[in-house]
């Protein structure tokens, strides 16, 4: 039986939930969401909360409550339920975000590993609580164990989640210039699982040798020097002028300092 009652509730009486999935409640919607709630006179639908000690905790309306912190109201109409527990409230905290739609997988990934952590759930314990296949949740979890810079590319939806996962396969250091070269000449998933494929084989020492190909194919010469240097290769070449430009691509100096390092040695400042 369900245990309620609706109340006006101090903001101040109000913690976030614990097992929000998203990682940046606030941002500009809330703006927009404030706007509507003092041109409509107040909160129509009432946040769910429930106690916890002295004071209460949200289950779902975070970005209501955010919205009226923001106007500076002193106090939010509640429905207070006493009769969900933990799992309960992770569950409904993540649909909530889910019905959205714009909940990114990085987010939806972290939320089940902290569920599978805290409630010591298997990956198909997880599935079976929130309707998900375990594949669903096992492949989408590996997406953490990528490089961080690439976990921020998926979240900003700048990297699809087919492209994060077919760069699980390479070294940590090399998935992030990988990712940048991916974007930069607009591979498909399918055109990066194969590059992929080829730069492991070449770590492996089973890719063609420089020295085997008479005439070098500059897609090869850039996934050679691309997985050595960890950075992003072009080759260009013009055959009419007997001209070409090697280019190496970066985004901070940190990287083009990496990258002397890799050519000259750590101590060539040194010499």
């Amino acid at each position: 039986m369900t245990e309620e009652r609706l109340d006006h509730i101090p903001l101040e009486m109000i913690g976030p939930n614990r097992f929000q999935p998203r990682m940046n409640v606030e941002g500009s919607d809330i703006d927009s969401l404030a706007e509507s709630i003092s041109l409509a006179g107040g909160v129509i639908q009432p946040i769910v909360v429930r106690p916890r000690g002295s004071r209460y905790e949200i289950v779902v309306g975070e970005r209501r409550y955010l919205a009226c912190k923001k106007l500076h109201y002193s106090a939010i109409p509640c429905v207070v339920r006493t009769d969900i527990s933990d799992m309960q409230s992770a569950t409904m905290a993540l649909e909530e975000n889910l019905a959205r739609e714009d909940l990114s997988s990085i987010e939806e990934a972290r939320h089940y590993k902290h569920i599978g952590e805290h409630f010591k759930l298997t990956h198909e314990q997880i599935g079976d609580t929130f309707k998900r296949s375990r594949s669903y949740i096992t492949n989408l979890i590996r997406l953490l164990e990528l490089d961080p810079a690439v976990q921020d590319l998926v979240h900003a939806g700048l990297f699809s989640v087919a492209h994060a996962r077919a760069l699980l396969a390479l070294p940590t250091a090399m998935q992030f210039p990988t990712a940048k070269m991916a974007m930069h000449r607009a591979w498909n998933s399918k055109k990066l699982e194969k590059q992929v494929k080829d730069i492991v084989a070449n770590l492996k020492g089973e890719g063609q040798k420089l020295e085997e190909k008479p005439c070098p194919d500059l897609s090869f010469l850039e996934r050679t020097l691309s997985a050595k240097t960890c950075s992003p290769v072009e080759i260009t070449f013009n055959e009419r002028n007997r001209s070409g430009k090697l280019t190496f691509n970066f985004t901070n100096l940190d990287e083009v300092q990496g990258l002397i390092e890799r050519f000259l040695g750590s101590d060539w400042e040194d010499a």
